[in-house]
C-alpha cells in the first residue's frame, strides 16, 4: 500500500505461480484472481508468489521476503501470515529492507478484511512512479518519515497486540486520510481516488457515527479500490449495510467464509443505519471478504497449473 507500507498487510495470497526448473527462462504460469494495476496490491502477492515458487523449485535457501522485494517494495510483506511490519534497514544496498511477523494469523481471528472493488481498470500512474513523485515534491513526506511513521507503527502494534478495534481503527483511517493529503500536496496532483472512493469514507464515517462507535474501519492503496476492517461479530451487519447504499448482487460477492455470506441474507438493517449518504446507488465491481491470511501456500498437485502429464510438461491452456 502506497505509503502505508509500513503498516500491516492482511490479505491472504492472490497469485498462483508455479514453475518446473526445465521452464525457468521460456515459460511461467500465472493465474492472478485480482484485478492488476488498479490499487489492490497485485504486484504484492504476484511477486511474493514468483519468489516462493523459485525458492522452493531451487531449493533455495533465498530470504522470500527481500527476495520478493526486488519485485515489489511491497511484496516483502506477502512472504510472511498474520501481521507483518516492513523494517525499513539502514544499509546502503537494502539487504536489510525486509518484512517480519508481528503475530502469526492466529492471534486476532475476530479481524475481517473486505474489499469494495470501485474500479477495476489499470489506474492512470504507478504506485512506484506515485511514490517516487511524492517523496520529491510533497512537503508532507519529511515529518512523515521521519516522525509520522514511527510513531504509528508504534501504537498500531500495541493495537495489535492488545486486539483494540477502535484504536486500530481510527490509526488505519488517519494514515489513510494522510495518504489522499499527500497524494494532493505532490506535483502535479496524483488523484487515485474516485467520488466513489470518498462516498465510501464518508459512508464509513457515518456509520461509525450511527452505532456510537467504531465498527468499521477504511484503508486505500494506491487506487480508488477501499480496503474495509471490521470484526467478525459485525461482519454481516456491516455488509449489509454497504449494499444498502451500494447495492451488489451476490454474485459479485467473493467471500471466503461461506456462512459469514449466509448470515448477511438474515440481517434485518436498522433505519438509522440506512440512507447514511446522498449518493447514487451504484454496485461495486466485487465485494471479497477474507479473514487475516496465513501467508504463502504450496496448492496440491490436483490444482498444478502445468502439465505434468504430457511428454514435455507445459503450462495448461
Amino acid at each position: 500500500m502506497l505509503l502505508l507500507d509500513f503498516f500491516f498487510f492482511f490479505f491472504k495470497q492472490k497469485t498462483a505461480y508455479e514453475m518446473l526448473r526445465s521452464l525457468v527462462g521460456s515459460e511461467m504460469c500465472i493465474r492472478d484472481s485480482f484485478p492488476t494495476a488498479a490499487g489492490m496490491a497485485s504486484s504484492a502477492s504476484g511477486y511474493c508468489a514468483l519468489a516462493c515458487a523459485l525458492v522452493r523449485a531451487f531449493k533455495s535457501t533465498a530470504d522470500v521476503s527481500v527476495l520478493s522485494r526486488i519485485g515489489s517494495g511491497s511484496a516483502c510483506r506477502s512472504a510472511y501470515g498474520g501481521f507483518v511490519k516492513w523494517i525499513m534497514g539502514n544499509k546502503a544496498d537494502g539487504s536489510d529492507c525486509r518484512a517480519e511477523q508481528f503475530v502469526d494469523n492466529t492471534h486476532w481471528p475476530e479481524m475481517q478484511v473486505l474489499c469494495a472493488v470501485l474500479k477495476g481498470e489499470k489506474k492512470d500512474i504507478s504506485s512506484t512512479a506515485g511514490m517516487q513523485l511524492s517523496l520529491k515534491t510533497s512537503p508532507l513526506m519529511k515529518e512523515r518519515i521521519e516522525k509520522t511513521v514511527n510513531e504509528r507503527m508504534a501504537t498500531i502494534s500495541e493495537c495489535v497486540a492488545n486486539k483494540d478495534f477502535e484504536k486500530f481503527a481510527e490509526i488505519t483511517m488517519l494514515d489513510s486520510d494522510n495518504l489522499q493529503e499527500i497524494c494532493r500536496t505532490t506535483e502535479p496532483r496524483i488523484q487515485y481516488a474516485t467520488e466513489d472512493s470518498y462516498a465510501v469514507i464518508k459512508l464509513v464515517h457515518a456509520f461509525n457515527k450511527a452505532k456510537g462507535r467504531r465498527v468499521l474501519a477504511y484503508t486505500y492503496d494506491a487506487g480508488a479500490n477501499a480496503f474495509l476492517f471490521t470484526l467478525k461479530k459485525d461482519l454481516p451487519e456491516v455488509v449489509a449495510m454497504l449494499t444498502q447504499h451500494f447495492p451488489t448482487p451476490e454474485s459479485s460477492f467473493c467471500f471466503n467464509d461461506a456462512q459469514l455470506a449466509e448470515q448477511v441474507k438474515t440481517v434485518k438493517l436498522d433505519e438509522s443505519c440506512m440512507n447514511l449518504i446522498d449518493y447514487p446507488k451504484k454496485s461495486f465491481e466485487l465485494l471479497l471478504q477474507s479473514p487475516v491470511g496465513a501467508g504463502p501456500t504450496e496448492l496440491a498437485a490436483t490444482e498444478s497449473l502445468i502439465d505434468l502429464s504430457a511428454e514435455t510438461p507445459a503450462p495448461k491452456h
